[in-house]
């Protein structure tokens, strides 16, 4: 993948989470909080693993793409909920906005 492709996935997973409700103080104002979830994990995983490859660099940035839609509280509570976690996750379809 070129850098210019990982650049455009992550101007494309950036916009999905700047759309988050939540926002967050950060040295820049207020920001959205998933945006900011995201810049700091790509920080994270170059700090940790210098010169990543694209699939992990991607995975790190868009780990909570659009979290807000699916808030932790809607989910069940206990060690049943990490079974049944996998069967309530919605497919995610490039361009569609979330339920």
């Amino acid at each position: 993948m070129s850098s210019e492709r990982r650049a455009r996935v992550f101007e494309l997973i950036d916009a999905a989470n700047a759309a988050d409700p939540v926002k967050v103080t950060t040295a820049e104002g207020e920001r959205p909080a998933e945006l900011v979830y995201g810049e700091r994990m790509s920080d994270m995983l170059e700090r940790f693993h210098p010169g990543a490859g694209d699939h992990l660099a991607i995975a790190a940035r868009g780990q909570h793409i659009e979290r807000w839609t699916s808030p932790r509280a809607s989910y069940p509570q206990g060690a049943s909920a990490i079974s049944s976690g996998a069967t309530t996750s919605r497919p995610i379809t490039p361009g569609a906005s979330a339920p």
